[in-house]
């Protein structure tokens, strides 16, 4: 049985092993990246990126339905039922199957299509459908070996583990990336990386899996109760998949088409940057999820929102230094790592700011939701705001370029999905109307801090002369000071502060006790 230490604990080593991962999984592909860019072109980078965004689109197939498994695991391994594990495990096992086979065939029958995805020229060098195929069969083959065994370590709260496989690889398919960039200047020897990670991947994690949990087996079968509840959490679930894929892989599709794969090379180095803080954070929500998921099973609706008021402090606070230190930092940067040729305007720099904070906002409600089981509630949301951001995308792009894509997405996260996204959740699991106002007062609030916040950290860095290394790191520095200074001036008095401190300190004591 899970009890509160043990979440705590795994909650924390897979924070913790997230975080390491998140780190070396920007620092070596920076590495790599920044041999592309000045061994290749910068238009190679535009390559990887339309691919992985294509297949992002054909992995709709999968529908949720390894989130829904998972959370359906979550109470047989609590209590330590077997059968009923091996049973889940069993289902998904068949549907990845089925999901690895569509997205095979979709996949192929879009092959005609490729030279519409591109705007101007292809690198002369490469063949734009022999990459395409090495990704396809990248994404296909893990569906295919062993991929559904990641639920047992995610619904085990191993998530820590998931890392450290995860890190290995890493390690391994950068380094051979780098080395094949560097003497032979090959893209397709660096892309032929990509499934070989992915494929030591999964055998590692099948490795695991038997060797930890060798009572745990993919055979029985699941009530048609249970099938048809995965089915209702699948259909609540396909339209947030749709409406996140749209909003996370479309824009590269779109910049690409209208264009082409020098913006997209360019847009994608500061996108780079907004992902990888993107990463971090999700290393917080998947590893908080399986814990918040069995303290919904096991606490009471106002312990658990609580818990939820204090993360959403926490996530907000971390946001806004976030985004202080990418308004400061950004354009410094980009600087010193591609050259001036292929930086972007101020202005997309801005535009990324606002983007990142709208979309990190909602992450405490994703976490919520998810660990609730909540999906089928929130059905036409995420489906209005893919919409609405694929046709502004279409048209604003015809019109002012870039910043179209960056502010359709904008507009999707902080007029839809910001208000309307969380109020099923207060709906169904905390019970409350007067709770979701205060929740959307609370973001408002946040919005209005983080521009006061970084509007006054930029200006504070802009008394720092030069674009050097040196220069670099002392913006760097101001960002870790002022940012923190201002909110804890802001904050200090106010009841999430103070029940903030007090669950750190909690945390912290319960650590050093052990």
């Amino acid at each position: 049985m899970i009890n509160n230490n043990s979440r705590t604990r795994n909650a924390s080593k897979g924070i913790a092993w997230g975080f390491l991962y998140r780190l070396f999984s920007i620092v070596l592909p920076f590495v790599t990246r920044t041999i592309m860019i000045y061994y290749l072109g910068i238009e190679y980078t535009g390559l990887g990126s339309l691919f992985t965004s294509i297949l992002q689109v054909l992995s709709l197939a999968e529908l949720g339905i390894g989130h829904a498994l998972v959370f359906g695991m979550y109470k047989p391994v609590a209590e330590e039922n077997y059968l009923k594990v091996n049973a889940y495990l069993n289902f998904c096992k068949k549907c990845y199957k089925v999901i690895g086979g569509v997205i095979l065939v979709v996949g192929l029958l879009l092959l005609p299509f490729l030279p519409k995805l591109v705007s101007g020229n292809v690198p002369v060098d490469v063949n734009l459908y022999v990459l395409y195929l090495i990704y396809l069969f990248n994404t296909v083959i893990s569906y295919f070996l062993y991929a559904y065994k990641t639920c047992v370590l995610t619904a085990t709260q191993h998530t820590d583990i998931i890392n450290q496989i995860q890190l290995v690889c890493l390690f391994g398919s950068q380094l051979f990336s780098a080395i094949f960039l560097l003497l032979f200047k090959n893209y397709y020897l660096y892309s032929i990386c990509i499934p070989a990670s992915t494929i030591a991947n999964n055998l590692l994690v099948n490795r695991i899996v038997v060797s930890k949990f060798p009572e745990i087996q993919s055979e029985g079968q699941l009530e048609h109760d249970e099938i048809a509840n995965i089915k209702e959490i699948v259909f609540g679930m396909v339209f947030q998949k749709i409406g996140s894929v749209v909003l996370s892989s479309v824009d590269s599709i779109v910049i690409s088409a209208f264009l082409g794969l020098t913006i997209l090379g360019k847009y994608n180095n500061y996108y780079y940057i907004v992902s990888a803080l993107f990463g971090f954070m999700n290393v917080i929500v998947t590893s908080l999820v399986p814990s918040v998921g069995n303290s919904i099973q096991t606490q009471n609706i106002e312990t658990n929102y609580k818990l939820f008021r204090t993360f959403s402090f926490i996530y907000a606070w971390i946001t806004i230094w976030c985004s202080a230190c990418l308004l400061s930092l950004y354009q410094p940067f980009m600087k010193l790592w591609v050259g001036e040729s292929n930086m972007l305007d101020f202005r997309i720099v801005v535009l990324l700011v606002i983007y990142f904070i709208v979309w990190k906002l909602v992450d405490p409600a994703y976490i919520f939701r998810d660990a609730a089981g909540s999906w089928k509630e929130y059905k036409c949301i995420p489906l209005i705001a893919a919409a609405v951001n694929l046709i502004s995308n279409i048209i604003l792009v015809q019109y002012i370029g870039l910043q179209g894509i960056v502010i359709s997405t904008i507009v999707a996260f902080g007029l839809i999905y910001i208000p309307f996204f969380s109020y099923p959740l207060f709906k169904t699991v905390f019970k409350s109307k007067s709770k979701y106002y205060t929740y959307i007062f609370d973001q408002v609030k946040y919005l209005l801090i983080a521009a006061l916040v970084d509007t006054a950290t930029f200006y504070v860095c802009k008394y720092i002369p030069g674009e050097t290394v040196t220069g670099l790191v002392l913006k760097a520095g101001i960002c870790i000071i002022v940012p923190n200074v201002i909110l804890i001036v802001v904050f200090f008095k106010t009841k999430d502060y103070q029940k903030t401190m007090h669950f750190c300190k909690k945390r912290f004591d319960v650590k050093i006790s052990r």
